[in-house]
């Protein structure tokens, strides 16, 4: 653990030269390592990461890395790299997101782990903005409207945190039809935590 934590602090200090020669073999190691609590701290340092090596290598070098962190078999690793999304997604085009990113996301949200779904919710309609319109359309809106169908209502819940993001792309006057019934479900949910965010 505390090796991750050192590659973080080298990687923002070292030249790039000496990042790729020195760090970048025990980054890959950490990486692939077989404790899951080890892939578990690269996937949620991964924008520490990025930021150390600089975001024009950490596009080609960490997205194989994030790119296998949303398929991990432990759900802990899967939950972590969903949740950074947002952030990483910020440093990548939008033809790599579609091709090495959404593929795995929509295997997500039939996740048997319900934090694994309520975090791809939480954090799926911040690519809206980078992959734009058609994309989002054909890859985002329907991985959206299924989880807007999700048995949990904290998944529910978690689509409309981010629900700006797809208005942006699409306007979600488009989407009215899907999104009132799901809003008047979760009003009428059991757990008052849920009833106090829809209002």
């Amino acid at each position: 653990m505390q090796g991750i934590d050192s590659c973080v602090c080298f990687a923002h200090q070292l030249p790039p030269a000496k990042v790729t020669a020195y760090l970048l073999p025990y980054i890959k190691k950490f990486a692939d390592d077989k404790s899951w609590r080890i892939r578990y701290l690269v996937a949620d340092r991964i924008m520490d990461l990025a930021k150390g090596i600089g975001f024009d290598q950490a596009k080609e070098v960490l997205l194989p890395f994030y790119s296998g962190f949303l398929k991990d078999a432990e759900s802990e690793v899967r939950t972590a790299a969903v949740g950074r999304l947002s952030d990483f997604c910020k440093i990548l085009d939008a033809q790599s997101i579609i091709v090495k990113l959404i593929p795995s996301l929509k295997e997500l949200e039939s996740d048997s782990f319900t934090y694994v779904r309520s975090a791809l919710a939480e954090n799926i309609l911040s690519i809206c903005p980078i992959i734009e319109r058609s994309p989002t359309n054909d890859h985002v809106l329907p991985i959206f409207l299924n989880l807007l169908r999700d048995d949990n209502s904290e998944v529910r819940l978690n689509l409309f945190k981010r629900l700006e993001d797809l208005n942006q792309v699409i306007g979600i006057e488009n989407l009215q039809e899907s999104i009132i019934p799901s809003l008047t479900d979760l009003s009428q949910d059991k757990n008052w935590r849920i009833k106090l965010s829809v209002v």
